[in-house]
């Protein structure tokens, strides 16, 4: 299952760098000395084929990644209720990632304006919630079993299992990181000095998007990741 997974996460996350560098060798490359130059022809394709199905594609990883780690919290925390709100979260980010590639498609809109911007806010908003939330969970939950661990003179297995690197990959916490900073400047309008960090941080956080949960996968492939047997 994890192959299969992992192998559709890398295919998601191509896609949407295939996307991107379609979209810059058309731009500046292609048509760079078209009317009004690259500018103008970025902003009359940004609805575009290649465009749209990068959206999706990085959407999709988004909501694999999601359920992967709500997954693993059902897994460390052991408790249905507590994962109700992170499961109506999840359900939130995931119906707001499908209406922003939806309203992306028509013609002449973008995700980094309009009605998709304002979607793709609530669509990152709702995402990072969950993320942040599951996070702190999973940040507690390994916490708790390290000072167990260590109280039961047991400090070296607790150090390899529940250390720092544990609670970092397990609970996606760069995920949630770079999701804060992202949806921070995402609604900055496309006449905003500052606009440009918005495409910056969409790469970038697009790149952990599929980074994350392949740690996840490295750990429970070399036998270090929770399993509801160590957590019982």
């Amino acid at each position: 299952f994890f192959i299969a997974y992992g192998g559709l996460l890398v295919l998601l996350v191509n896609i949407t760098l295939a996307g991107n560098q379609v979209e810059g060798l058309l731009t500046w490359i292609v048509h760079r000395d078209g009317p009004g130059g690259p500018e103008a022809y970025l902003d009359s394709t940004l609805s575009a084929w290649f465009d749209v199905f990068g959206t999706a594609a990085i959407e999709t990883a988004d909501i694999l990644g999601n359920a992967l780690l709500m997954y693993r919290c059902y897994i460390l925390v052991g408790s249905n209720w507590i994962i109700v709100l992170p499961g109506l979260l999840f359900v939130g980010s995931s119906a707001m990632a499908i209406l922003t590639t939806v309203e992306s498609a028509l013609p002449d809109a973008t995700v980094f304006s309009g009605i998709s911007q304002r979607l793709g806010v609530a669509w990152v908003s709702l995402s990072v919630s969950f993320n942040v939330l599951v996070t702190a969970l999973i940040c507690g939950r390994i916490f708790f079993s390290y000072l167990t661990l260590k109280r039961a003179g047991l400090a070296s297995l607790a150090q390899e299992r529940w250390g720092l690197v544990a609670i970092m990959i397990e609970s996606s916490l760069p995920f949630s990181v770079f999701g804060l900073v992202f949806a921070s400047v995402y609604s900055l309008p496309p006449d905003n000095p500052n606009s440009q960090l918005v495409s910056a941080m969409a790469d970038t956080w697009g790149g952990i998007v599929g980074i994350s949960p392949q740690l996840i996968i490295l750990r429970v492939a070399m036998g270090n990741a929770w399993t509801k047997k160590n957590v019982s």
